[in-house]
């Protein structure tokens, strides 16, 4: 108080100063670590009785702080910047501070901890503001100190080269390798995601390393697409292709031999098998002939039938490819089995001479009967075989899919695992990885995705807050097995939230989830291609 001794006050933070003469006076109220504040009293002339009631004066200091951003000031789209707010105060103060961060020409408090983080989604100049204060019961908000920050965000460039083979053939496997180079000074890794296509059609995963099996004889045309993740969307940031010459498929092939016994005694039995040696065609294309005698017969392996008199039989083993509209003959063997009465030895020179003579060289014998058993007449057909053209797998869910929302909300990497009935598996998406569950039934897919993240969620609501008060919720998609095992056709049932915000607090009033539908977020068409 000007003119008197200075008063310190206690815990109440009262202080007292008796017997003041009526006039003017300048009071200051100082303390450490706040702001001095300062304020003129005119103490008016009172009788005995009313100076005893002490004349208030009362000070509200505010924290003496400073406040810093710091951060950076240079990022490229697509980066996550984090800014913190640098705050000079005293330690007795800095649990009771609170932060609020705002975006230029918004209003909405981003984030409300010491703090900030922003994917830059578009390139500009981003304003982002930080007001620091404190909360009084008796006044409200106190606004302590403030602090504003720029960010200029540039356009991220990249150069994209792929790499494979100059010349293939059809059947062989073809490698290629696709390599991003960043022409932005950026020391930030941004994500990225594979395309790839080959003539026009999808093909591989979602890797920068993929191999194809080469079905297409002359020039082919391989494609890679680069995506990148920015704001929770995938974003084409480049391309390249590469071109190669694939001599046609080598032609079918195979040989067959023959083993067997070479004489055998009247009322013995004969067996014949045949083995396949060298072939380029899977052996579920493949299929047996037998002719004896001029006689054409079963299609196994082997052949079996009695020597039911002397003579020798003339046997030839032959090797088939299915084939529209008929088979093709690859390869084909002779065997020739003597037949001898019981003690007698068998005559090979005999039975040569016979059979340039065109008769018996020896009394008593004669040619050898066929097996009674009629041929069969309904010879296997089926599609055509090549070394490039194999048996179709069995249809699978494992694998990693490309995930394509018709609205682009949704999109990301899909990696499935099915064991029977069931279906697992996870969904990698620009803002992290959600679990993917669910079952296949005949030709139809169900899988739920799980968002429990807030990073994730807010991908799709754009607003923290909402999201962090979310907290989890689910969306469901549904897929058809149709004739191409390499992509199905779907159903997205999203997400759907109804929520209250009074400025402080962000109520969820509904979620509309796991298949749920509402008209302000309907079902759309969704994609699912490896």
């Amino acid at each position: 108080m000007s003119s008197r001794s200075p008063e310190t006050t206690g815990e109440t933070g009262d202080a007292r100063f008796d017997k003041v003469p009526s006039g003017t006076y300048t009071f200051t109220a100082e303390a450490d670590g706040f702001a001095r504040e300062t304020q003129k009293i005119a103490v008016k002339p009172r009788d005995e009785k009313s100076a005893e009631t002490p004349v208030p004066v009362n000070f509200n200091l505010k924290p003496q702080i400073t406040v810093k951003i710091n951060g950076t000031g240079q990022a490229f789209t697509g980066d996550v910047v984090e800014l913190e707010a640098e705050v000079e105060a005293a330690e007795a103060v800095k649990p009771a501070l609170k932060y609020a961060w705002r975006l230029a020409g918004n209003n909405t408090v981003l984030a409300s901890t010491p703090k900030f983080k922003r994917n830059l989604v578009h390139p500009g100049t981003y304003v982002v503001s930080l007001v620091v204060y404190v909360h009084r019961p008796d006044t409200g908000n106190v606004l302590l100190g403030d602090a504003v920050h720029k960010i200029v965000a540039e356009q991220r460039r990249i150069s994209v080269s792929l790499s494979g083979p100059g010349e293939s053939k059809v059947g062989e496997d073809a490698a290629f390798r696709a390599q991003v180079k960043q022409l932005s000074n950026s020391d930030k890794e941004a994500t990225y995601t594979f395309g790839w296509s080959v003539d026009g059609a999808k093909f591989g995963g979602n890797g920068d390393r993929e191999s194809l099996k080469v079905t297409k004889a002359g020039r082919n045309t391989v494609r890679v697409v680069v995506w990148q993740a920015v704001g929770g969307k995938w974003v084409k940031a480049g391309d390249a292709a590469h071109s190669f010459v694939a001599a046609g498929p080598d032609p079918a092939k195979g040989s067959i031999s023959v083993s067997g016994p070479s004489s055998v005694e009247v009322g013995d039995g004969v067996q014949l098998n045949a083995a396949v040696g060298d072939t380029n065609v899977p052996a579920s294309a493949l299929y047996y002939s037998w002719v004896v005698n001029g006689r054409r017969y079963n299609y196994s392996k082997s052949i079996s039938f009695p020597a039911n008199a002397p003579g020798t039989y003339r046997v030839t083993a032959e090797l088939w490819m299915k084939y529209q509209p008929k088979p093709v003959k690859l390869a084909q063997a002779f065997h020739s089995v003597t037949v001898v009465r019981k003690g007698e030895k068998p005559d090979p020179l005999g039975d040569l001479m016979s059979a340039i003579l065109g008769g018996s060289s020896k009394p008593g014998t004669s040619t050898g009967t066929t097996p009674t058993r009629q041929p069969d007449t309904n010879i296997p057909v089926g599609r055509a075989y090549t070394a490039a053209k194999l048996p179709a797998a069995q249809f699978s869910l494992n694998g990693t899919w490309n995930a394509v929302d018709s609205k682009g909300r949704f999109n990301g990497k899909m990696s499935l695992s099915q064991s029977g009935s069931s279906v697992s598996g996870s969904m990698q998406t620009p803002g992290g990885s959600i679990p993917v569950s669910g079952s296949l039934s005949g030709k139809t897919v169900s899988v739920i995705l799980s968002f429990n993240s807030p990073g994730v969620i807010n991908q799709y609501l754009q607003d923290m807050r909402v999201s962090q008060a979310v907290g989890s919720i689910t969306a469901k998609a549904t897929f058809t097995i149709g004739t191409n095992n390499n992509e199905l056709q779907g159903t997205l049932y999203p997400f759907h939230v109804q929520w209250n915000d009074d400025g402080k607090t962000v109520t969820i009033k509904k979620k509309w989830q796991g298949g749920e539908t509402h008209s302000g977020n309907p079902p759309r068409s969704f994609t699912l291609r490896r």
